[in-house]
């Protein structure tokens, strides 16, 4: 959807705050990168700047345009089940070469998939549809993105998957199990609490987290003591099984102004060392923005501030919600974002065509719960 009145003023940019010995390593890291790749592939066209950088861990999905689109079809919302449709018809008209992985309940759901595809886009090929059957005893959430496995690149270039805890877990278990199968790569598990909403990666090997992972992992009312033990352990296994040379730690807005604590709620990486960052009214809610601005400037990015949108809603077992715009997806050179009807979605969409993005709208008024854009979907190459 077009936004056809005039645009607004853009949102504030933190002046660059550059970790200049990180910055300089990358330089060297990428020059010594596109020697060995000439050297070695010299019948090859010299890949882009972004993917010379560190590429093992988990795939940091603003470098490239991931193409394979997983949703989950299992639920009985239908305002969600809606917008889901809305997700897919845009990405299948935005993305270069779009696939779909589809988890589903039964035949009847393929059958109206498939017809709203040829709908949608008629040339498309059915065959590049990969459905799953769920087969948990608990109706699968729509949050693929936080129970879905994550994709993990090895040193040597190989795939795999990773598993975390989710809620209701022997019932998520199956299905997390049977996307791994479809993706006909093997599926390792984490014992650890970790929705994928709350894990953000870059291309240069760092994991963006927030410190409610930490909290989720632990009984109620800790000690420091225990709660730094905790966040040390984490970290430790999330550079080991992820391949990460960094965990950076984000906190996580007060979880009666914030239900979720996930880091995609406030922080999109993009491409060319460009950042956004949410930014509120509130004044409890920006003190934590702030921080998590600053932190992010601080390993290089070049920081932009967005407002969200002024709506903080209590819909979400009893705490309040957090619209921002940065809970989005990235499919080739656009950005689907959440429109809510307020004044800060035309300030949003331009600050997303500033930054060189198409800008496609995705209701967000309709998802409740405490999720957005970025929740309902997982983007796999």
């Amino acid at each position: 959807m077009t936004i056809t009145r005039d645009e607004v003023a853009f949102g504030t940019d933190i002046a660059d705050s550059k970790d200049m010995m990180y910055n300089s390593v990358k330089k060297i890291s990428i020059l010594f990168s596109l020697l060995l790749f000439i050297t070695v592939s010299g019948a090859f066209a010299a890949p882009k700047a972004a993917e010379l950088q560190a590429q093992t861990g988990l795939i940091a999905e603003h470098v490239k345009n991931l193409n394979t689109l997983a949703l989950s079809f299992v639920d009985i919302s239908q305002p969600i089940y809606a917008i889901k449709l809305q997700i897919l018809k845009e990405f299948l008209n935005n993305s270069e070469s779009p696939q779909l992985l589809l988890l589903v309940s039964d035949e009847r759901d393929i059958k109206n998939t498939n017809a709203l595809v040829k709908q949608y886009k008629p040339a498309f090929d059915l065959k590049k549809i990969t459905y799953v059957k769920a087969e948990s005893t608990f109706i699968s959430s729509s949050w693929i993105r936080d129970f879905s496995p994550v994709m993990v690149r090895g040193k040597n270039g190989e795939l795999s998957l990773v598993k975390f805890n989710y809620v209701n877990e022997s019932d998520y278990t199956v299905d997390q199990l049977s996307l791994g199968k479809a993706l006909k790569l093997p599926v390792k598990k984490i014992d650890l609490r970790l929705e994928g909403g709350n894990i953000l990666s870059d291309e240069a090997g760092r994991l963006f987290v927030s410190t409610a992972v930490v909290e989720n992992n632990l009984g109620e009312n800790p000690t420091l003591t225990e709660f730094n033990s905790k966040k040390s352990e984490i970290e430790k296994t999330l550079l080991s099984k992820l391949l990460a040379r960094e965990v950076v730690w984000v906190p996580r807005v007060k979880r009666e102004l914030e239900g979720t604590g996930h880091v995609d709620m406030y922080l999109r990486l993009l491409s060319n060392g460009q950042a956004v960052v949410a930014e509120s009214d509130n004044r409890d809610i920006n003190n934590t923005l702030d921080e998590i601005a600053k932190i992010v400037a601080l390993k290089g990015y070049k920081v932009t501030r967005l407002k969200a949108n002024s709506k903080i809603q209590n819909k979400f077992r009893n705490q309040n919600v957090f619209p921002s715009y940065t809970n989005s997806i990235l499919v080739g050179k656009s950005i689907f974002i959440p429109q809510y009807h307020v004044d800060e979605d035309k300030v949003a969409v331009s600050l997303y065509r500033r930054l060189g993005y198409k800008v496609i709208q995705i209701d967000g008024e309709s998802i409740h719960f405490g999720g957005s854009v970025h929740c309902l979907t997982y983007l796999y190459p």
